[in-house]
Formats: structure tokens, sequence, C-alpha cells
């Protein structure tokens, strides 16, 4: 079988040598493995928002691909290295929430609690499980050994909490800011598709509310947003997010993760 894709996705940036060093362990096991930069700019130790990012993302790559994923702020503690199989992809990395969006958007999947060190490089250190477990474990798995080889099946796999989407009143929802991309767009878990339909109507008024303070209106694209103002969208994920044309949303209107945003209709 061809060689199948490796997608890398860290909180490593790329002024250290952590991310070169993973790639080099991988090459040195695997010489033909093929790698992809999916994300390395996930802010330091925040699994939400790496979580987010590969729930978005993952599904646009080959079957077969490989994610190697390490945000890991609890690296050397008790959380259990883990392997993740879905009906298309496989995705490796540590047991600490960080494939909650994988595991709320496929039907089924399988996760392995990886034990079977001999797949480790050696010493493990306390401190870079990216390069001696995760990155080694990726590479194997591109050479197409079995999953039931790194260690057995566990059914408690750690999950982020959900943050719901609350219903206020008949036409009043509380949706929340979910990540903020490096173009100072706030992304919110306010589904778009309810918005695009009462917005084609053009009879129902629609405005949002970013932390109780700031109205902004919905626009249909960024071009149609008033330059310099907090304006509302349908986003590529599929939800509203919160833009300023030639600007930064999160700048403007102070915005951050877990701040509300208010939708009312009418």
């Amino acid at each position: 079988m061809p060689v199948p894709l490796i997608a890398l996705l860290t909180d490593f940036g790329y002024q250290d040598f952590y991310l070169g060093i993973m790639k080099g362990v991988i090459c040195s096991l695997t010489p033909e493995a093929n790698m992809v930069d999916l994300c390395h700019g996930i802010p330091r130790g925040d699994v939400r928002a790496a979580s987010f990012a590969l729930r978005h993302s993952y599904k646009y790559f080959p079957s077969r691909t490989i994610f190697l994923c390490v945000v890991d702020p609890g690296v050397g503690g008790p959380r259990r290295p883990i392997i993740v199989s879905t009906e298309h992809h496989i995705l490796v990395g540590p047991d600490n929430g960080i494939f909650t969006g994988v595991y709320e958007s496929e039907e089924s999947f399988t996760v392995y609690a990886i034990t079977s060190d001999h797949y480790f490089r050696k010493p493990v250190s306390s401190t870079f499980h990216g390069r001696d477990i995760f990155a080694p474990v990726a590479a194997w798995l591109a050479r197409n050994i079995e999953l039931w080889k790194f260690g057995e099946v566990i059914r408690d796999p750690v999950r982020l909490e959900k943050i719901p989407l609350r219903r206020l009143a008949e036409r009043e929802f509380h949706g929340t800011i979910l990540y903020t991309d490096i173009y100072g767009n706030l992304i919110s878990n306010i589904p778009a598709g309810d918005v695009e339909k009462v917005a084609a109507q053009g009879s129902i008024p629609i405005s949002f509310h970013i932390k109780d303070q700031l109205q902004v209106p919905f626009c249909r694209n960024y071009q149609q947003g008033p330059e310099g103002r907090v304006f509302a969208l349908t986003g590529s994920t599929g939800f509203i997010e919160f833009a300023v044309r030639n600007g930064s949303a999160a700048a403007v209107s102070g915005a951050r993760f877990g701040d509300t945003v208010r939708l009312v209709f009418g």
C-alpha cells in the first residue's frame, strides 16, 4: 500500500527547533513519509483551540491520512497517549480532549491507548513526548502497522465539556465565541444555516450583540461589511463569525474565547 500522508498540528510555532525534530524522527523511521503542516500556530497549551481547528479541517484530507497532534500541556503527567481510528483517518496524540471535535463529528470511531513502548524512541523525555512517543508512532503507522499492536481499545477517552447554544426566548439565542483566527475573526458556536434562511426572507430583522455591549449587523460577505466596524457573516466553518473589513474584530470588540454572543430575530 502507498505510504499515507502525515499531517501535523501543534502549538510549537516556527521559532524553535521542536517541529523540525519531530519531522526528523519520522523521516528516520519512515524515509518515504510525506508530511504536510496543518497548523503550528495554536495558542500555547490551548487544547480547545486545537480541537476546534482539527474538527474543521481533518475531513478535507485524503483517506488514510495520519494526523499527528501535539498540544500537550500535561506532558509527562498521567494522561494517556492514544490513537483514534475513524472510517477514513487515523489520529495520534495525548488523551487530553484534543480529539473532542473528531468524536463529535464521527458516527463511530475506535480509540487505542498506546502501551507498546517498543515503538517509542528511547529514552523517553518527560517534556517532549512529541519527539519520543507521538512522532515515532505516527511513523510506524505510516508503515501500515496494525493498530492493535500499539495497545488495547479504551472506552473512556477524555472529552472537553461541550459549550451549548442556549435558547432564551422564541427568537433569542445565546452563543459563545469559540475561536479567534490570525485575522482577528471571532468564530462562534451559532450555526449559520437558520440565520441564512431568515436573512433570505428579508422580512425579519437580524441583530447580533457581542458581550451584550456591541450590536452588529449581519452581512453576506467581507466586502459588504462596513469599514472599521464589526459585522457578522457566515464563516467557512458553517458557523457565524464576526469580522472587521481590513481590521480585527477581536481588537475592536475586545471579545475573546468564552464571551457571549446574543442573536435576536426581529
